[in-house]
């Protein structure tokens, strides 16, 4: 982890922050992922575009991660505060029974300087193991 930065845990959700700035990586999991992120992403984007001020789309595709069955990124860029913000959602699916989204934002003119952040931590990032249901 970058010296300065914090993790705090919320539920199924794992923060990662910059205390210095406003850029954090969430790390959200599930034990019920949908078996497409690409139609997954789809449906959010639909679902969820009014609540983004000024959102534009750079990117929604299907990527090749080495931990997932299947991943897909969701790229764009909306107002948060009144601040031009950039958002980078990968959504992961590890197996049947279990999901990840990382989820990189940053202030859209720090993006360029800060992108190798979400690149070392895409890297790193392993599925947990799966636990046995009982």
């Amino acid at each position: 982890m970058p010296p300065g930065w914090h993790v705090s845990r919320q539920g199924h959700r794992v923060y990662v922050r910059d205390r210095r700035s406003r850029r954090f990586l969430a790390i959200v999991w599930t034990r019920r992922p949908r078996p497409h992120p690409l139609a997954e992403w789809r449906r959010q984007e639909a679902a969820r575009i009014g609540s983004y001020p000024g959102y534009h789309r750079i990117r929604l595709a299907a990527v090749r991660y080495a931990p997932a069955e299947r991943a897909a990124d969701w790229a764009f860029t909306y107002y948060r505060n009144g601040q031009l913000t950039r958002v980078l959602k990968r959504n992961i699916l590890a197996s049947a029974r279990h999901g990840y989204v990382l989820s990189w934002s940053v202030p859209a003119y720090r993006w360029r300087g800060s992108f190798h952040y979400f690149r070392a931590f895409a890297a790193t990032f392993r599925p947990a193991a799966p636990v046995r249901e009982r």
